[in-house]
């Protein structure tokens, strides 16, 4: 079914054109769309309308304009009635062009769907792979284009309204499409045949999402893909890349907000470790018990990762004077035994922390 939204947006904008009210119905007798109040009598009408063989009713108003119904019936879609409220010429032929545009969005929106529909089974494995071409003619949707696919995490429950932000800002056109997958994940997927850049598309586009979602939607929210899919049929593959960039960045990165497959380095090796082998390369590294950091100390060995450790550059960048940042560095070498002015061991202090966070989920992984 169409979008509430989208079907009001349209009664709106042709009642200002024909100069005449709306209103749609479902078959509980409950609006979903109208651009006036309807009388209570009208809406009792509608009920023994229902029930009658006739597709379309005309009913006089006290002031000598006319409430005309029309019955959406069609086989394939939900049972829909229309009502349109003017003088009589006006009205009835406003409606008629009304119910030809509800018919046409309707129709697009079920293809729409049954696009949506065949992603979802595609990239997740659910859809017979001998029925994939036949789905793909059957779409009209192209085997030779390139296409992007983001994967965009919540911290809460997946929603309507925070799918209806996503497709208002990032569904173009209709070779565009929004997946909701799970209770806490959306997928963003593109048709780039007229992207001129396509190779880099994603990781141009990211933080743009990324920046447009901070300021329209309140949520927490991560975002994660792999390279661009040469065509469709590298889509199951991209998607398995992009779901395991999210799960291995949140658990290894969770710092950052956005994680692209190809860049996770070593975290992504460290997460698809086995749980004891990590466990015991943590535990040989730090010892019996893991050292816990306040955020301080963990905010300064993030910074001192980041700019190679270099102890001139992390003083300058969090306002410190350079003894103070060696302070802190010893105060890490203390708690570990790890002297992480040093390339070894801080590679080696790295990588155990990573494989610390598989044991118990630490959710402070230096970067």
């Amino acid at each position: 079914m169409l979008s509430h939204q989208l079907l009001q947006q349209a009664l709106t904008e042709l009642s200002a054109i024909v100069h005449t009210d709306f209103a749609l119905l479902d078959a509980k007798n409950q609006p979903i769309a109208s651009t006036a109040e309807l009388p209570e009598l009208i809406r009792e009408n509608s009920v023994s309308f229902w029930e009658s063989p006739s597709v379309s009713q005309s009913i006089p108003d006290t002031d000598g304009t006319v409430y005309h119904y029309f019955k959406l019936n069609d086989q394939t879609q939900i049972p829909l009635l229309l009502i349109a409220h003017g003088s009589a010429t006006a009205s009835y032929t406003g409606g008629c062009i009304a119910l030809s545009q509800i018919k046409y969005l309707l129709k697009a929106g079920d293809e729409q769907m049954n696009r949506e529909q065949f992603f979802l089974q595609y990239i997740t494995g659910v859809l017979r792979e001998e029925e994939v071409p036949r789905r793909l003619k059957q779409l009209r949707i192209s085997t030779s284009s390139a296409y992007s696919l983001m994967l965009i995490s919540i911290d809460r429950f997946a929603s309507s309204e925070f799918r209806t932000i996503l497709q208002q800002l990032f569904v173009e056109t209709s070779l565009d499409t929004c997946l909701m997958i799970g209770d806490k994940q959306f997928a963003l997927i593109r048709d780039l045949s007229r992207t001129p850049d396509a190779q880099n598309y994603l990781s141009q586009t990211a933080p743009f999402v990324a920046d447009t979602l901070s300021s329209e939607a309140m949520v927490q929210f991560r975002i994660a893909y792999s390279k661009v899919a040469n065509s469709v049929y590298d889509l199951p593959r991209v998607y398995r890349e992009a779901s395991l960039a999210m799960e291995a960045g949140k658990l290894v990165y969770p710092e950052r907000q956005i994680y692209a497959y190809q860049t996770l380095g070593i975290g992504k090796l460290i997460y698809q470790l086995p749980l004891p082998l990590c466990e015991s390369f943590a535990h040989e590294i730090f010892g019996d018990e893991i050292p816990e950091f306040d955020e301080e100390l963990l905010s300064t060995v993030n910074r001192f990762f980041k700019n190679s450790l270099n102890v001139s550059e992390t003083a300058r960048q969090l306002y410190l004077h350079r003894n103070t940042l060696v302070y802190r560095l010893e105060r890490v070498q203390k708690l570990t035994g790890l002297d992480i002015r040093n390339f070894e061991d801080a590679l080696t202090f790295r990588i155990a922390w990573m494989a610390a966070s598989r044991i118990d989920g630490h959710s402070s992984t230096p970067s």
